[in-house]
């Protein structure tokens, strides 16, 4: 069975015919699926989702470099709030995106040093975004004292130099569609030498569906392209990237052993 531990389920192209959706996912052999969260209103209803379907849908709360520049006082004590009263597996997805300039730089470390500290406040894993900000990212853990934190890297995109920077802090790695496309081939090589107890497999749908899907509204079913291509690239069966991929994400992610 698989997980694709990152999904957006509340974004219109799948919301509108989510139960379809998660029909589709079931049939592929996807037993849970993680709706991430990128703003206060999306990790509401990730978390709406997931009452809905209990035992497969599993919600994170966080706030997206993007929107980084929209966290204040009054935010922070309602996520707060929210983490209180329960519902959520993680924190994030939150992180550095320096790709495009929607948030400051100084606005998205301010909103990745509370998510950080929120994950240690909460004893939650942390789900990271991080776009041409390699070297940031990795300064900010460290300054950060994330040796042996619990969090996963998402929709990793880099090279397996930065990737072993990443296993050094004590954090899982996430590959997506992105390891099927065309200019791809620095990434398949770090997937190739990333540990088998330490990786994991999303859609990061809608977004980045893989081949042979490239170009389509991503969903969490095409996650089993993901698998097939690590295990290509990884010369093992299929089945124990299955295993591998869903037994590291319990690992991280308790409540998904429920």
């Amino acid at each position: 069975m698989l997980i694709d531990t990152h999904a957006h389920l509340d974004f219109p192209e799948l919301s509108k015919d989510l139960g379809q959706v998660i029909e589709r996912a079931k049939k592929a052999g996807v037993e849970k699926i993680i709706s991430v969260g990128i703003d206060e209103t999306s990790s509401l209803s990730a978390q709406r989702i997931s009452k809905e379907f209990p035992g497969i849908v599993y919600a994170t709360i966080g706030l997206h470099p993007h929107d980084a520049k929209s966290l204040d006082n009054d935010l922070m004590d309602r996520f707060k709030s929210y983490l209180r009263q329960g519902g959520f597996i993680g924190i994030g997805e939150t992180g550095l995106d320096f790709a495009k300039a929607y948030s400051s730089k100084l606005d998205q470390e301010e909103a990745f040093r509370f998510q950080l500290s929120l994950s240690k406040e909460f004893a939650l894993p942390v789900v990271i975004h991080t776009r041409e900000a390699g070297p940031d990212t990795l300064r900010i853990l460290k300054s950060e004292d994330a040796k042996g934190a619990t969090g996963v890297i998402h929709c990793f995109s880099g090279d397996y130099e930065l990737l072993k920077a990443f296993l050094d802090l004590g954090f899982y790695i996430s590959f997506s569609g992105i390891i099927t496309f065309p200019r791809a081939q620095a990434l398949r090589d770090a997937v190739k030498k990333c540990p088998l107890d330490r990786f994991f497999i999303e859609t990061d749908s809608p977004f980045l569906a893989p081949v042979p899907k490239r170009g389509k509204t991503n969903e969490p079913s095409y996650v089993k392209y993901i698998a097939k291509e690590v295990a290509r690239l990884k010369g093992i069966d299929f089945e124990e990237v299955c295993r591998w991929s869903s037994e590291n994400a319990r690992a991280l992610f308790k409540p998904l052993k429920d």
